[in-house]
């Protein structure tokens, strides 16, 4: 190590001989300045967790201009082995490298007794002991380089810099750590990076609160190049227990194809996963990014390949997630049954690509017997699903008992392509459902179908050229009984205003397995508007099965080529439709419509003048208002669903009036409007809120 003093003692080496120094010297009174001027910045750029508090800068200005000591030395270990005193400074050219330069040198002061923490203060002291010691001046954020992270490091090396850097965050109470190059972090024997106590040996034992861990350009991050043992410990390559404000941006993660998950978070709140890389992890153990019992957790422009699936919140008691974001992410294959497992409540899943997947799915919802572990208020809108096994699919796993319904989810805005041979979307056990302006094009199997849903509204749908390879619907909704033996049921059914073409099959209301395929409606359950629908150029147009009360079929276009069937139903409504093929039933069943209440009218000639339905419909006498209600045998009306509240009061002149337990959908289902109007003690009240 050379010394300069400030009395113009001769230099060991003159400085026009050791250019490097000279220029090393220069960048102390840069480091000074920039030192200065991010002391003066409080804030860290872009919202990141602010980094260490600066070190005060007259200490700095005093060691390099009235104490008069500057120091200059090779590596770290050259400035570990020389020592000090006040007002004395030291000029660090890299921390083991000097060609190529690794980037870890720096500016440093001699300061009181502390703790050599691995990069931003070293003392001589072995093992680390407090011991006055070289200070880092620095302010904000610190780099891994300090601590002498390497992108050719072997063994622990840079898992041993990444805990030290780590610790001194911990010390400091927050901060944030740039990794400015793809780090090997890997070895035979780890068991991971854990931030708060979830193993019997974390890391660091505290949770940080402002933690981030953030890429100083593309490619920058870990690659994990040995498997991590699973032996005592949840096997995750980086574990954040209790944090808040965790931000891990812009890195790449690496798994190198071992069978260990990459991230797991529990109990975090106001997390920030964003931009990440998540790449080559088996799906032999666990999830690629687990996620569970955090609050306000942020999952944003993230990148999957090749991957494990995710789960953002489990079933298991306290697990799921609360005010959860899953924006902008792209899942590219995957090697699990989905790309993400969610369970949500108070969450948004929008403009996501999941593509690639053709034997897996894409997003599955869970549920159990957990009345808080189901989906709850959940928005999924402007994602694609393009090549996929299935879309969004509600997957209740009831083997602990009887599933708890999900609640409110809203699926809005959504393109699907070439999915299948599982559903598009595929609602089980819900009370409160949206399906509204989603595009489904070249689907097959059935394309959508709710089995088990009460109140749901599928309207201003798009089916295109789907197909029906696997005997499915473009809709299929009704009763479910599950595999562990319970039986859900299913109500209140509103489909409205949905165009579909080219498919084999159109709408079906019917038990999950009932009914021959080919038609587009089929209907098993109670309470079911299919109104204002156009269906072109199927096979087979609507099937009412058995086991199913109080339909209407009001004002829908059925053109050429498809026919439609109605088995056994009460209360059945049909109202001014258009359509080209006669209505169909099947011979077996027939005897048994004369059970029923069926009204038909206003409708074409085609429906008209069927053969064989005078014996087993009632004609009722032609009523003006009749288009617009169907009556159930309680006597409570289901009016036509109407864009706004009705008026309390029936227009004048009317033959019918409101009565306590009449219904009216809601035609225009956006987050945060009523589901429905309910009339009681002589006005409309709304009922029900359609999530956000």
């Amino acid at each position: 190590m050379t010394e300069v003093k400030t009395d113009a003692r001769p230099v060991e080496k003159p400085e026009a001989e050791d250019p490097e120094r000279r220029n090393l010297a220069l960048a102390l009174f840069g480091a000074l300045g920039a030192a200065g001027l991010l002391d003066a910045c409080a804030a860290e750029p872009d919202g990141l967790p602010p980094g260490p508090t600066a070190e005060p800068i007259g200490q700095v200005i005093q060691a390099a201009f009235v104490a008069g000591t500057l120091k200059f030395a090779d590596n770290v270990a050259d400035l570990r082995g020389n020592t000090g005193a006040a007002g004395t400074v030291a000029i660090l050219k890299c921390y083991a490298t000097a060609s190529p330069n690794d980037g870890g040198g720096g500016v440093f002061f001699w300061d009181t007794a502390a703790v050599d923490d691995g990069g931003t203060f070293f003392n001589n002291a072995t093992p680390p002991t407090t011991a006055p010691g070289w200070r880092r001046i620095f302010s904000g954020s610190i780099d891994l380089v300090w601590y002498g992270a390497s992108a050719t490091a072997t063994g622990l090396a840079n898992y041993n810099a990444l805990v030290a850097a780590l610790k001194t965050i911990a010390a400091k109470g927050k901060g944030t750590i740039l990794v400015s190059d793809l780090y090997p972090l890997g070895y035979a024997n780890w068991n991971g990076i854990e931030v708060g106590a979830i193993d019997s040996f974390p890391t660091i034992p505290t949770p940080i609160n402002s933690l981030g861990i953030v890429a100083t350009r593309p490619g920058a991050g870990f690659q994990l190049t040995n498997a991590i043992t699973t032996t005592g410990v949840v096997p995750y390559a980086f574990k954040f227990i209790g944090c808040g404000l965790l931000r891990l941006q812009g890195l790449t993660l690496d798994g190198g194809g071992f069978s260990n998950g990459l991230l797991f978070m529990q109990l975090c709140t106001d997390a920030a996963i964003v931009e990440n890389l998540f790449s080559r992890t088996s799906s032999a153990v666990n999830y690629t990014l687990y996620a569970i019992g955090g609050t306000n957790n942020r999952f944003q422009g993230n990148s999957f390949e090749s991957c494990a699936g995710t789960a953002v919140g489990y079933v298991n008691s306290g697990q799921h997630e609360e005010g959860a974001i899953i924006l902008g992410n792209r899942y590219d294959s995957t090697n699990s049954f989905a790309q993400i497992y969610v369970c949500i409540r108070n969450g948004t899943i929008a403009n996501n690509v999941f593509r690639n997947t053709q034997s897996n799915g894409a997003l599955a919802l869970l549920g159990d017997h957990l009345a808080t572990e189901v989906c709850d208020n959940l928005t999924i809108t402007g994602n694609s699903f393009l090549n996929t096994g299935f879309g969004v699919r509600g997957d209740p796993t009831g083997s602990l008992g009887q599933t708890t319904p999900m609640r409110n989810i809203v699926i809005t805005g959504n393109t699907f392509e070439n999915v299948g041979p599982d559903a598009a979307i595929g609602i089980t056990i819900c009370n409160g459902l949206v399906v509204s302006g989603n595009v489904l094009v070249n689907c097959n199997s059935t394309v959508v179908y709710i089995l088990g849903v009460n109140d749901a509204v599928v309207s201003n749908n798009v089916w295109e050229w789907t197909n029906g390879a696997n005997n499915g619907w473009a809709i299929s909704c009704g009763a479910y009984i599950s595999g562990y033996g319970y039986s859900y049921t299913a109500s209140n059914i509103h489909i409205h205003s949905n165009s579909i073409s080219g498919h084999l099959a159109g709408v079906n209301v019917a038990s999950v397995t009932a009914g021959p395929p080919g038609f587009a409606l089929q209907v098993l359950c109670t309470g079911v508007t299919i109104s204002h629908n156009t269906l072109a150029g199927l096979t087979w147009g609507i099937l009412i099965n058995d086991r199913t009360a109080d339909v209407a079929i009001i004002g829908n276009k059925i053109l050429p080529s498809a026919s439609w069937d109605c088995q056994i139903a009460t209360t059945c409504q049909i109202r001014d439709n258009q359509m080209v093929a006669p209505l169909r039933r099947l011979p077996k069943t027939m005897e048994r419509f004369q059970d029923g209440r069926w009204t038909i009218s206003r409708c074409s000639d085609a429906i008209e003048n069927s053969v064989d339905l005078g014996r087993v419909l009632i004609n009722m006498p032609s009523d003006p208002t009749v288009t617009y209600y169907f009556q159930r045998e309680g006597g409570q009306k289901v009016f036509r669903p109407s864009a706004t509240q009705p008026p309390n009061s029936p227009p004048s002149g009317a033959s019918y009036s409101f009565a306590t337990g009449d219904v009216t959908y809601s035609s225009n289902p956006v987050p945060g409007s009523a589901v429905a109007w309910v009339y009681s003690n002589g006005a409309w009240h709304t009922t029900g809120t359609v999530g956000t």
